[in-house]
């Protein structure tokens, strides 16, 4: 049952009540939610794949970018492109840098585009300084909850087509590792972060009628429009901004995207609320992927081709890379997530349609211990519980008959090797 199906089944069992869609809505989310968070359910892992990046290294002919020495004690110092044209790598939020002898962390980009914001005053001698920057974390998920497991599926030189394991480390371990090794990954912690600025602009979205109609039209009626935040390197999301709404009148062929002037250090994602969604509300699909500094042009996209849902969160969750990655790899995480929400009417639970029952005795419950009746609401969290139980069982079964979640815990590979340090992963640990 997807969740207007859920909506009219709890209504009526529950006839004697008079609920608003909105309120069943949040009991049934609430139900459907609670039963996520009891386990590390096997419906809720995913296979995530990610490329590192080589750190961006300047050299003194160029290409690459300086510090200017003259702003040694400061905290925000500004940034000079090499000769002729070349500027930093977007983007230079949250990464690490070297100048001179001293990593820093980049917190942010000064009022001036070309200036950016250490985590604590420069220090150096020299007159101009050139900085390097490296890429050691990425992104995982929204919504991830842990790492399984990671594996180096390919890349690098000499490339390899075996997978090649990945020990997991606590953040403090990797804390006390050094951050001047470069090399292939061999070690990973997740940790968390403090998430990427969300837009504070709206998107501003026109329409088009032409001469000569398109086909298809856009249906008419209200769209609603958002832009997310997106760092290129370690492929972080913001939450969504404001949005912007649409009216659209018959015979339109096209939205217009006027250009942007937000930040200049982000990516941007688009999204847009599917058709007869209403006015201040909506659910964002993602509409584009541009991946330029500023959005313009014209959409056309129909509601079928809308892509996937925008993220209801940040991201908060990182993988930090061990020893930092000096090329480009490819690796490949199983991660557990948590639960989200269902918000449109076609939204469906991810477990099997056989255990859907569990959620409107989980969203009974609590319609009637809200309204104070708890001898009638036993009953139902009895039947909830109970339910969950068996859903538990089940999935232990399955773990033992799937071949995706089943088997060992554990991927095995090839013995990695730091090639930056001549020491293979079992030296490592010794």
């Amino acid at each position: 049952m997807n969740l207007s199906e859920l909506r009219t089944a709890l209504s009526e069992r529950r006839e004697d009540y008079s609920q608003s869609a909105a309120k069943l809505d949040r009991k049934i989310n609430q139900a459907y939610l609670d039963i996520c968070s009891r386990r590390r359910w096997s419906w809720l892992r995913r296979e995530h794949s990610f490329a590192t990046y080589a750190p961006f290294v300047s050299v003194p002919a160029g290409p690459g970018f300086t510090i200017n020495g003259a702003q040694d004690g400061q905290t925000e110092v500004a940034v000079v492109a090499i000769a002729p044209t070349v500027v930093p790598p977007r983007t230079l939020y949250g990464k690490r840098i070297f100048v001179e002898s001293d990593y820093y962390k980049v917190v942010n980009i000064g009022a001036v585009a070309t200036n950016i914001v250490l985590d604590r005053p420069l220090r150096c001698t020299n007159a101009v300084h050139l900085v390097n920057v490296y890429y050691d974390e990425v992104a995982l998920p929204n919504g991830t909850l842990s790492v399984s497991q990671s594996v180096m599926s390919r890349g690098g030189s000499p490339s390899s087509s075996n997978p090649l394991s990945m020990r997991a480390m606590s953040p403090i371990d990797m804390s006390y590792m050094d951050m001047g090794v470069q090399g292939q990954p061999s070690n990973f912690a997740t940790v968390r972060k403090e998430p990427i600025p969300a837009p504070l602009v709206a998107p501003a979205v026109t329409y088009t009628v032409t001469g000569t109609p398109l086909s298809p039209h856009i249906p008419p009626g209200n769209y609603q429009f958002w832009f997310t935040h997106i760092d290129a390197q370690t492929g972080a999301e913001s939450s969504p901004g404001p949005s912007f709404l649409v009216t659209v009148v018959v015979g339109a062929d096209s939205f217009d995207l006027v250009a942007q002037t937000a930040r200049n250090d982000f990516y941007y994602r688009l999204y847009r609320s599917r058709i007869g969604e209403p006015q201040g509300g909506g659910v964002p699909y993602l509409l584009s992927d541009p991946q330029s500094q500023v959005i313009a042009g014209s959409f056309t996209t129909q509601d079928s081709y809308l892509g996937r849902r925008a993220p209801s969160s940040a991201s908060t969750v990182f993988m930090r890379l061990y020893p930092t990655p000096d090329a480009e790899y490819e690796i490949s995480s199983i991660v557990q997530m948590e639960g989200q929400r269902m918000g449109a009417d076609e939204d469906l639970p991810l477990f099997d349609a056989e255990f859907h029952h569990i959620i409107l005795d989980g969203a009974e419950a609590l319609m009637l211990e809200a309204n104070d009746e708890q001898a009638r609401a036993g009953h139902s969290r009895q039947r909830f519980e109970v339910g969950i139980a068996r859903m538990i069982q089940m999935d232990r079964l399955n773990q033992q008959q799937t071949v995706v979640f089943g088997g060992a815990s554990t991927v095995r590979g090839r013995p990695s090797w730091l090639y930056s340090s001549g020491s293979s992963e079992a030296d490592f640990k010794a």
